[in-house]
């Protein structure tokens, strides 16, 4: 880090062979990139460029490194963008978030046992309020919207002594 006062010096780096300029931050890792792309390799494999030997060594390394990715690394292959997953493995997934609600459900029925008023906030299929509001003796689910109000997602919800809606206009429109 310089020291206040001083002028920051920045260096400018031009390519040799086709006389490309760099500037700024970082400029010299940016022409030693170009020149590795663009002069060096230019379309030439690792083959090509560093020799059959080198070639080999380098592709037993990459598939050692595959041998020896652990499997919970697999099986989230499947929640990259992009990729779709199969059917049996949705099937599980949706079976795990039920057993997971039904968990939580048998939970809350043994604290309203023992004397406890529960909100449930882990339920997939519940919707969750924007913010709870808490009086001493009520809860109520305060949902504040801008568009048109779904009043029918609370129609089945009974963890709540009410819904509080609050109509917003945004600025400027």
């Amino acid at each position: 880090m310089m020291p206040k006062g001083y002028p920051l010096i920045e260096q400018s780096y031009s390519c040799k062979q086709c006389g490309k300029t760099f500037n700024g931050q970082h400029s010299h890792t940016r022409l030693a990139n170009h020149i590795v792309t663009q002069h060096i390799r230019k379309g030439k494999t690792y083959k090509e460029l560093y020799g059959e030997e080198k070639a080999m060594e380098y592709q037993r390394k990459l598939e050692d490194n595959q041998a020896h990715t652990p499997p919970e690394s697999k099986l989230r292959q499947g929640w990259a963008k992009g990729t779709k997953l199969s059917t049996e493995r949705r099937q599980a997934i949706a079976g795990d978030i039920l057993k997971h609600d039904e968990a939580i459900l048998e939970e809350i029925a043994s604290f309203e046992k023992q004397g406890y008023r529960c909100i449930p906030t882990g339920l997939i299929k519940l919707p969750t309020p924007d913010f709870i509001a808490i009086t001493s003796d009520k809860v109520f689910a305060v949902e504040v919207e801008f568009g048109r109000l779904q009043l029918d997602r609370y129609a089945d919800v009974t963890c709540y002594n009410d819904i509080i809606w609050i109509k917003r206009t945004r600025k400027g429109r």
